[in-house]
Parts: structure tokens; sequence; C-alpha cells
């Protein structure tokens, strides 16, 4: 299954065909190992497809790593699921493309990905692995925001959306969310995430702490710095320090809504 944002990327780093390279990956682990390094994530493109995964994935957890796995699901089976769970993982992070087969062949090209998908998750969960579902939110699946904390909630799962999206190569088959969409399908997944009364009590917080962060200061200091919005939306390139507390005074609805007016600023995606 190859998804439209992946595509552009796709063929860049191929898995070896005859799963060469397993200790030149054993080394770099090793290496790392020493250097002090705990927790590593294995990811890809997608790691299941790489034939000497199993080979790898031993290998680090024998030299005491701490492992996560990243994947799409749809090639968890049985087999899979009895493994991790013989060697247990510190988590596998599954990531949907949608709620439903028509959203997986709009943006996957393959309806039958999310069934897959969801079977894989109930074998982990099955097998008692722990699971954490990821949804890489585009243009064609953001309709899907809510069914899929629906349908998370439903099996006791964290759903974590990410709006964030690097840009293809050709720039062609364009799938990713401008700015302004993924503030607001930000903004959307907090409040679905927290129901209205916890997301109004999130905002007036965030508010709260985003006023107070910034000092008064007589100089008017000149600097360039980042502040986030509520949203996750970040406002960069103020004059000043009193310019920046002066904005994040503004309008509230606007600010909780991502669109901050403002001369002495820019917004952009965070």
């Amino acid at each position: 299954m190859l998804c439209l944002h992946e595509q552009d990327r796709a063929g860049e780093n191929p898995p070896p065909a005859n799963g060469g390279g397993v200790d030149s990956a054993c080394g770099k682990a090793t290496r790392r190992r020493h250097a002090g390094t705990l927790f590593l994530l294995l990811t890809g493109g997608e790691p299941l497809l790489y034939p000497a995964f199993r080979a790898v994935y031993l290998a680090v957890r024998k030299r005491g790593m701490i492992v996560t796995v990243n994947t799409n699901g749809t090639l968890l089976n049985e087999d899979w699921a009895a493994f991790f769970a013989k060697n247990p993982p510190r988590r596998v992070n599954v990531t949907l493309y949608g709620a439903s087969g028509e959203t997986y062949k709009s943006l996957c090209g393959d309806e039958t990905g999310y069934a897959k998908a969801m079977r894989g998750i109930q074998l982990l969960q099955a097998h008692g692995v722990p699971v954490k579902v990821g949804v890489s939110v585009v243009r064609q699946n953001r309709h899907d925001l809510e069914t899929l904390f629906q349908i998370t909630k439903e099996r006791n799962l964290e759903l974590e959306p990410d709006t964030y999206m690097m840009s293809t190569e050709s720039g062609q088959r364009e799938a990713r969310l401008s700015p302004e969409e993924a503030a607001a399908a930000s903004l959307a997944a907090t409040r679905i995430k927290l129901g209205a009364v916890g997301f109004h009590e999130y905002a007036q917080r965030t508010v709260q702490a985003l006023e107070s962060a910034v000092p008064e200061t007589e100089s008017g200091m000149r600097c360039l710095a980042f502040f986030l919005l509520p949203d996750r939306t970040m406002v960069k390139n103020f004059l000043s320090v009193r310019d920046a507390r002066g904005a994040f005074r503004a309008d509230r609805t606007q600010r909780r809504a991502g669109r901050l007016a403002c001369g002495a600023g820019e917004i952009c995606g965070a």
C-alpha cells in the first residue's frame, strides 16, 4: 500500500531484496548503545517489508535497547502479533489513513487497507502488545477525524493526529493541508478529544499561559521569537516583546481560530 503523500518519495530507499545489511545495522546499534542510546524507533516506509526485520529487531533488543515500531498495520497478522507478544516492544505505533475503505481507496489506492489495519490492531491487542494509533491528517481524510476518535475510544486506544506533512518533491498530487487548514484540523482534533467543556478550559489555560510567558520590559527588547497559539499555529518574527504581548491580547476569538491579524508578525503552520 502506497499513499498519495508518499508516492513522490517512493523508491529513494527501497528495502534490500535479499535482506542484506543486517550486520551493518547491528554494528550501528552496538555503537549507538555504547554511546548511551536507550530508546530506538524502527520505522520506514513500512519496516515490516524489510526481509531481515526480525533479525535486526531481536539484535537491538538483545543489546538492551527499548524498541518502538512504526507501521501502517496492513501486514500485521497472527504470526506478527505472536512475534511481538513473545518479544515485546515498548509500543507498536499504527498509522491509520482514514476511517473507511473508501477513504483508503481515495488516499492509498487500496480499499482493503482499512480493514487490514484494523485487524492488525485487534490482533496486537488480543496478544497484549501495547498499541498507539496515529493519523496523518490530509485533505482526503480530514472528514474522518471525528470517526477515528470514536473508533479508537471504543477500543481503549490513544489517537494522535498529525497535521504536519512534508511536501512532495514534484508538488503534484499534493495531499498535505495548507498552514491554515492544518491549524483548523489541529484545533478540531483538540476540541473532539477534550469535549466542549474541556476544550473551553484548555483554551483559557493556554491563553493565560501564553500571556504570562511574555514578561513586561521597559526597554521593549527586540528579538526574533516564536510563540505558539492554542491551535499550535506559530507566530514568529515579532519586532519586540511589547509587540508580541499586545498581539496576544488581541481578539481572542480570532486567536483560538488560528488567525491572528498582527502587522508585527507572520503566521505559519507549526
